[in-house]
């Protein structure tokens, strides 16, 4: 998925219903970084999400990452992922999964942190 993509999850015979809309981000290099994942469509339930890298989970509170699941408020939920001290491009995943109907489908979206550097150069003039 690309930045401002709806993703869409549905899980037949369940009402569960979603679309997920992720917010990459671009940071100079070793400067804090949010990515945002917000679930949309949402009736009187909130999700759970979960972050990845790769297939490794991530932990707040790690000393990297720090994540806020958000909650329910006007049919959406938004969750962040803050990056501490990202050094390159990385792509993580939002996974989200009913918090009423946790054997259905789990929906995901790729976001991505670029990450630039600035090269001072010394000029005389």
């Amino acid at each position: 998925a690309k930045l401002g993509d709806v993703v869409s999850g549905r899980k037949e015979g369940m009402v569960f219903v979603f679309g997920v809309v992720p917010t990459s981000q671009e940071v100079e290099t070793a400067t804090p970084a949010t990515l945002s994942c917000r679930v949309e469509q949402l009736k009187n339930e909130g999700v759970s999400i979960v972050w990845k890298s790769g297939s490794s989970v991530i932990s707040s509170g790690d000393g990297s990452h720090v994540i806020d699941q958000g909650s329910l408020s006007n049919q959406q939920q938004l969750s962040t992922l803050t990056i501490a001290s990202p050094t390159s491009d990385k792509e993580y995943t939002c996974h989200v999964t009913s918090t009423k109907f946790p054997s259905s489908a789990t929906g995901h979206v790729d976001v991505t942190v670029k990450v630039f550097g600035i090269i001072p150069h010394s000029r005389e003039i």
